[in-house]
């Protein structure tokens, strides 16, 4: 037969209206010199620690399911470990009621190897750990927070464990430790009781799994989000203009945020791949080189690696630099029989017949060929302008240089860490930007 108790707590359940046939109530227990072991069997291999020095006091025990009971707990940890618990607790319905923080200093990280390998199969050779978490439930629906503070954490090998998710854990740590080698996270979990799925175990998991996935595979959001980039700033696409290696001003804004995060993640090391894009940058070297020969002509000086602006085919000292440079490429015959059909046909909307080469009236030169010739002959050179592949290798690499420069100018990152890396494809390419990937490693 169930006794008195149980009898209560299943009447509560049931939410039956009867009296306790026993009630008991008590009004205060003094724990001193206490021992506390847990294990948990589940995990391969098992874990288990031990509360030394347990002592406090908890207060309102009793039978009465609308009750609670308050708790004060103080202990010692495996050797150095410290842990307080404090709250108020349901006895016979935590479910009901539940509202306890526990507070955790000094915890030997390699103690919790268990749990990392069960979740991301990795061992912790080295570290401290630090707790904060406070649970609360009201009506069997939990919400949890937990503040966790990692020092000095040192992975150790590879665990096969099925499972397991397959998580770069050296990139997060990098990612997420400061000069210090300190973690600062808060971990905060929710869930139904009465779920038949929920456990907790996995909710935790769960949390961890989103925490560290999302890190990896958005590692640049996350050190945006760290120092006050903003989620939404893209600090890993840094954009140039097609046929350009030139950094612009809110470019340089993103390496100066990259920079700074670096600064501080001293673990972290960049890769910059020389990047270029074929389809649009070919046509933009094209004009540049055709550009940059017409000014040279026109006896204009230019910086070097400095866009000359676009050529104004009106003007005739542009004019005769268009003609000499044509007919260097194509030859004096070319240009003599191309001029003499543009002058042929004459401006445009003249009537077809009339030869716009016919003798000028006294006193006035000869017309020259209309702007359209020149627009032409200028067209017509771009579009056939050789680019080679070294081209466009050497412009990928500028890009990835023009970066670095960037990243390890005056009070930057270390040369070291800033590194050109594999030579790949834009990300993304338009007529308006070609957009360079940056990538993170963890420096060996």
């Amino acid at each position: 037969a169930a006794g008195p108790a149980e009898v209560a707590v299943a009447a509560a359940d049931e939410g039956a209206a009867v009296d306790d046939p026993f009630p008991v109530t008590i009004a205060r227990i003094r724990i001193s010199k206490g021992v506390l072991e847990f294990a948990d069997l589940s995990l391969r291999p098992q874990f288990g620690t031990r509360m030394h020095e347990l002592k406090g006091v908890i207060t309102g025990l009793g039978t009465d399911p609308k009750g609670s009971a308050k708790v004060q707990l103080d202990a010692r940890v495996d050797k150095y470990g410290s842990a307080k618990i404090r709250g108020q607790i349901s006895v016979f319905r935590p479910a009901r009621l539940t509202d306890i923080e526990m507070t955790f200093r000094n915890l030997t990280m390699s103690s919790l190897s268990p749990y990392v390998i069960k979740f991301a199969g990795r061992r912790i050779t080295g570290g401290q750990l630090a707790l904060d978490l406070q649970y609360k439930v009201k009506d069997s629906k939990l919400r949890g927070e937990n503040k966790i503070v990692l020092k000095q954490v040192k992975l150790g090998e590879k665990v096969d464990t099925p499972g397991a998710a397959d998580l770069p854990l050296d990139l997060a740590i990098a990612i997420l430790s400061d000069s210090q080698g300190v973690i600062d996270i808060g971990l905060p979990v929710s869930g139904d009781l009465n779920d038949p799925e929920f456990a907790y175990g996995a909710v935790v998991g769960k949390a961890f799994g989103n925490l560290i996935g999302g890190i990896i595979t958005a590692p640049f959001r996350a050190l945006g989000a760290l120092f006050g980039a903003g989620s939404d700033s893209k600090l890993d696409s840094i954009d140039f203009e097609p046929g350009s290696a030139v950094l612009a001003p809110p470019e340089r804004e993103k390496l100066a945020a990259v920079a700074r995060a670096m600064k501080e993640r001293t673990t972290l090391k960049l890769l910059v791949p020389p990047t270029q894009a074929a389809e649009v940058d070919t046509p933009a070297l094209k004009s540049l080189a055709v550009r940059s020969d017409l000014v040279v002509r026109m006896g204009l000086e230019v910086t070097p690696g400095e866009d000359p602006g676009p050529v104004d085919a009106a003007n005739p000292r542009a004019q005769v630099a268009i003609e000499a440079l044509f007919s260097e490429r194509y030859a004096p015959e070319v240009l003599a029989l191309v001029k003499q059909r543009a002058l042929a046909a004459g401006p445009p909307g003249k009537p077809a017949g009339e030869s716009s080469a016919s003798t000028p009236p006294a006193g006035k030169p000869a017309a020259g060929p209309p702007l359209a010739f020149y627009e032409s002959l200028l067209e017509r050179m771009i579009k056939e302008q050789p680019v080679s592949d070294e081209a466009l290798a050497q412009l990928a690499t500028r890009r990835g240089e023009a970066i670095i420069a960037e990243m390890t100018s005056a009070d930057g990152v270390g040369a070291k860490r800033v590194l050109l890396g594999k030579a790949r494809p834009a990300s993304a390419a338009n007529d308006k930007a070609v957009t360079l990937q940056l990538e993170l490693e963890v420096a060996k």
